[in-house]
């Protein structure tokens, strides 16, 4: 299991008949997964890490990550022997589905290896990293107890303490852009991106909050 905020590396070791020197792309696809829509596969969020390098040993590194599920990536890329040894780092900033990983892979004469890996990742909320999101809602909960202190008896502050904690989703509020969801993963709240909250609640591991 790995969290959010958190560095993550993966390691790939790459054998290529005709040396290193031939290896062209090596793509590492984070969460391949799909959910059934109105009779149609649609794929959920994705983020995609590509490195490439030319014939004459040029390297680059591509992320293709529209909805900004993972920051500080890097590649780096060795040669061990026959083998090309492939680090990938990202660190993930929203909770996505990773149990799949795809790997792809060709030469320098485009000839094509694919890898799927099952069961792989699961990314949770990290305690320690508050996003700005959960700040805010971490204020409101302050403000609704604040409020409260004023105007009851010590008694009923207690009580209504411990009732805000088991209730705490209801008072959970979203920037645009963002819907509240109980994800039935992890039984945890929290606030995600609308598109990806509509495929988690579609595909039945989430719930709206």
């Amino acid at each position: 299991m790995i969290k959010t905020g958190e560095p993550v590396e993966i390691t790939l070791k790459v054998f290529e008949n005709g040396g290193p020197q031939h290896l062209n792309h090596v793509e590492l696809v984070l969460g391949n997964e799909h959910v059934f829509d109105s009779y149609v596969w649609r794929q959920v969020p994705t983020a995609d890490i590509e490195w490439s390098q030319t014939f004459d040993g040029i390297e680059s590194v591509d992320i293709i990550d529209s909805e900004n599920l993972i920051t500080d990536v890097s590649v780096d890329a060795e040669v061990d022997g026959t083998f090309t040894i492939i680090k990938f780092q990202f660190t993930p900033i929203e909770i996505f589905d990773t149990s799949h990983i795809m790997v792809k892979m060709w030469d320098q004469n485009r000839s094509y290896w694919l890898n799927n890996f099952y069961d792989a990742l699961e990314i949770n909320t990290n305690p320690f990293t508050e996003s700005s999101t959960e700040e805010e809602i971490l204020s409101t909960e302050s403000e609704i107890h604040q409020m409260t202190s004023e105007e009851l008896d010590e008694t009923t502050v207690h009580e209504d303490e411990h009732e805000s904690h088991e209730t705490h989703t209801e008072d959970l509020h979203c920037s645009d852009g963002y819907t509240a969801i109980l994800d039935n993963r992890f039984a945890s709240t929290y606030c995600t991106l609308d598109n990806f909250a509509t495929a988690l609640i579609e595909s039945g591991m989430a719930t709206a909050i």
